[in-house]
């Protein structure tokens, strides 16, 4: 019964002397607002001894009496800030803190596109247009036709409708410069004789609407013609029963090339 007592007695004397070594931090927590931040982690520096505020932004922490400690006020949120404190036993100090919100200033990225961005638009080959057998040179046209909403009224014709539209609503660009026809297209049955050479022709692609602001409105379809720049002589020549194409290309002085 005598150990019991003084072992009870030697708890209370610990308790009393611990609570001796001891002081109160406390306050409220803002942002630069001043509207009151929750659930900010408050804790002595190197330890396990800590608390967080609540939803009114206010906090208490106990810290050790007579020792110099550093305190963190840590939140996901908001920059870290760090207080170096030092009171005596029993002592309570009352300290508010504002945080900064927390900002990462990342590296610059650059984003750069590796193939050329088209709209609704389908990239035809020249090399393989000219060798498809057509009633027209070239096949140029021909092929046209075969794209799905394209339609003609007849195989010898080298005009085309677009969805219903009309045979004068296609226009047609040639290295950026529209080509206006000098007559207007009624019936579509006439100029079986394309005046596009394939075989002059370094890309092209055909868009059959939703295409891009810079080929105008008004029309139903766009045929971009970009022409080759000849890098040596040559030349060909394509005979039928239908007509003649005759193309020559070659470099000036300046090593430039003309067709």
């Amino acid at each position: 019964m005598q150990h019991k007592i003084l072992t009870t007695l030697f708890f209370l004397i610990s308790i009393f002397l611990f609570g001796q070594n001891q002081a109160i931090l406390k306050g409220t927590i803002k942002d630069t607002s001043g509207k009151a931040i929750e659930k900010v982690s408050i804790y002595i520096a190197d330890s396990q001894h800590g608390t967080i505020s609540n939803a009114t932004g206010t906090y208490e922490l106990k810290i050790p009496a007579n020792k110099q400690v550093l305190v963190v006020f840590s939140h996901t949120s908001f920059e870290t800030q760090y207080r170096n404190i030092e009171l005596k036993a029993n002592e309570t100090l009352m300290l508010s803190v504002a945080m900064l919100p927390q900002t990462k200033e990342i590296e610059e990225v650059v984003v750069a596109s590796e193939r050329e961005r088209e709209i609704n638009q389908t990239r035809l080959s020249a090399v393989v247009i000219s060798k498809l057998p057509g009633t027209s040179l070239g096949g140029i046209m021909t092929s046209i036709k075969t794209l799905p909403g394209v339609s003609s009224n007849s195989e010898l014709s080298s005009q085309y409708k677009v969805r219903g539209g009309n045979f004068d609503e296609n226009i047609i660009y040639v290295n950026n410069i529209p080509i206006y026809k000098p007559q207007l297209v009624r019936s579509g049955q006439q100029e079986g004789l394309s005046f596009v050479n394939s075989d002059m022709v370094s890309s092209l692609t055909f868009s059959s609407g939703g295409f891009d602001a810079c080929y105008r409105d008004k029309t139903s379809s766009v045929l971009d013609i970009t022409y080759k720049k000849p890098s040596a002589f040559e030349a060909r020549i394509d005979l039928n029963l239908m007509g003649a194409a005759f193309y020559m290309g070659g470099v000036n002085k300046k090593k430039t090339g003309i067709s």
